[in-house]
């Protein structure tokens, strides 16, 4: 892929030139197409997000319910090809039988890695970027290859409708 540009000249993040991905190889040597990947293991997805790290791995969280009944988690998933990926891993249950919404995942100026979701009602009107539904923001950061606790932002007395994240300046998340 080219280098991003802008009208001004090659993108630049944080003082460094953004560089291009490297292709995916979407197919075998026989020029066959490789299967897809099912991300999400129990085929009920409803929200996901990908990013893209400084050396080009990728990070996918997504929404999905184990069975019928149970509350929709915040799952997260990387791979350094976009063909192979990790195993699932579960980065909402915290045990109170809430469910995740509506997720993000974004790379910090210095490379640590946020997924962000709300927690809310499933009974509620379905969840988005609008935020009809009230909930509560929550995060986890993968920083040194392990992820941190859930920290909620903030509280069910003061919901969180809509909401999306932001790279300052100077790369600080926001």
């Amino acid at each position: 892929l080219p280098t991003p540009t802008t009208d001004n000249g090659p993108l630049v993040r944080h003082g460094e030139p953004v560089k291009p991905l490297p292709p995916l190889n979407a197919h075998d040597a026989q020029g066959n197409p490789k299967p897809l990947v099912q991300l999400n293991p129990y085929k009920q997805g409803q929200y996901g997000a990908l990013a893209v790290d400084a050396a080009g791995a990728f990070h996918a969280v997504f929404t999905d319910q184990p069975a019928t009944g149970k509350p929709w988690y915040l799952y997260y998933r990387s791979s350094a090809d976009g063909v192979t990926w990790s195993a699932p891993k579960n980065l909402s249950d915290d045990e109170s039988d809430q469910s995740a919404s509506f997720c993000r995942v974004i790379a910090d100026g210095s490379g640590a890695l946020y997924a962000i979701w709300k927690y809310w009602n499933p009974y509620n009107m379905l969840d988005g970027p609008g935020g009809t539904s009230p909930g509560v923001l929550a995060y986890r950061c993968l920083s040194g290859g392990a992820w941190s606790k859930i920290v909620k932002v903030t509280d069910p007395a003061v919901p969180a409708y809509s909401w999306f994240p932001s790279l300052g300046p100077h790369g600080e998340l926001y």
